[in-house]
């Protein structure tokens, strides 16, 4: 994906303007112009943080200062929908779900691995600017400070791509943990002792109606990738029955193989790497659900014996099935 084609809320705009006029700065003039529902096309985010950094040019860490003028009502459908929840974990798996709604670009994923979670976006899509990747990661902290009522809340680790540190301390000032750079990843790490927080203003009614909402909201945004979902789609068709193969596929989608490898190579892809984070993703689903067996999960992804699926769970995340099962509260099942 061109950086272009990727989209936040609106509402970043309403947090920008609240940082400017509390800091007596001149706010961008996209900023008055963008309303709270609107899509914010991310070059024009990136062009709003570099006029807020030319009248700051000493300004380190820019985006962290910014991040913390933002409010649950920031986020909009999301940003009410994970104040309901009954616990940290609750919001995570929902943000996971609706996160488009905020940041329509790079998929966020949950891992368990031994006595943290991580947080992580993947890079299907593109990879953020410095400011971009900042703003995005350091809001995201500030909602759940605000939401647990734990403003000191620390994290584990802090991994960013970008390498440009110019004040490391006010990375692990605001995060609370050491913030490693220039990694292959962005990705937080939460102690799983912090999933069982409880939110103060958990509403279980008001749940069932922001889902509802959220849902619509999320059919209506246009698809990220059109070829990237259509490629998915086949390959969850043809899991069904076995190994899916790069033929299957082609004809799926009405394309030759060298077609579709030359999409591929396009993005930078290859079949082998979309088939394997396609079913990672689907495995992390399945997983949450008690109802299913190993076995039956094995059968959904394709896979001949389900010591196949266990040795490929493990190459992912570096954990077998029935440790992340049972870190989502699930007794674990043969």
């Amino acid at each position: 994906m061109m950086l272009g084609s990727a989209s936040v809320s609106g509402s970043f705009a309403r947090v920008l303007q609240r940082y400017c006029q509390r800091q007596q700065l001149v706010a961008p003039a996209d900023c008055l112009q963008i309303a709270s529902n609107e899509r914010l096309d991310i070059r024009q985010l990136s062009r709003m943080l570099d006029h807020i950094q030319a009248q700051q040019p000493d300004q380190t860490a820019l985006a962290l200062h910014i991040a913390r003028y933002a409010q649950v009502s920031d986020g909009g459908v999301m940003g009410y929908l994970g104040l309901s929840c009954n616990t940290l974990w609750e919001m995570l798996l929902r943000f996971t779900r609706y996160h488009r709604l905020v940041y329509d670009a790079n998929d966020m994923h949950i891992e368990f691995q031994q006595d943290h979670l991580n947080i992580y976006w993947s890079l299907d899509t593109f990879n953020p600017p410095m400011l971009i990747e900042d703003l995005l990661l350091a809001m995201l902290v500030q909602l759940i400070r605000v939401m647990t009522g734990q403003e000191n809340l620390n994290l584990q680790n802090v991994y960013l791509m970008h390498s440009e540190n110019t004040d490391p301390f006010a990375y692990e000032a605001f995060y609370g943990c050491p913030v490693h750079m220039g990694c292959e990843r962005t990705c937080i790490q939460l102690p799983i002792s912090l999933l069982s927080v409880e939110f103060q203003h958990a509403d279980a009614n008001q749940i069932s109606r922001l889902e509802k909402q959220a849902e619509a909201l999320l059919c209506a945004l246009p698809s990220v990738d059109a070829f990237d979902h259509e490629m998915r789609q086949a390959l969850i068709t043809c899991m069904h029955n076995g190994e899916p193969n790069l033929e299957q596929i082609a004809n799926l989608l009405n394309l030759s193989v060298r077609s579709l490898q030359r999409r591929l190579a396009e993005q930078q892809q290859t079949f082998q790497h979309v088939l394997a984070k396609t079913r990672q993703h689907l495995a992390h689903q399945y997983l949450q659900d008690p109802a299913l067996s190993l076995n039956d999960i094995s059968f959904l992804l394709g896979y001949s014996e389900q010591s196949a699926f266990q040795r490929a769970f493990k190459h992912w995340t570096g954990q077998t099935p029935q440790q992340v099962r049972q870190g989502f509260g699930h007794q674990p099942i043969s």
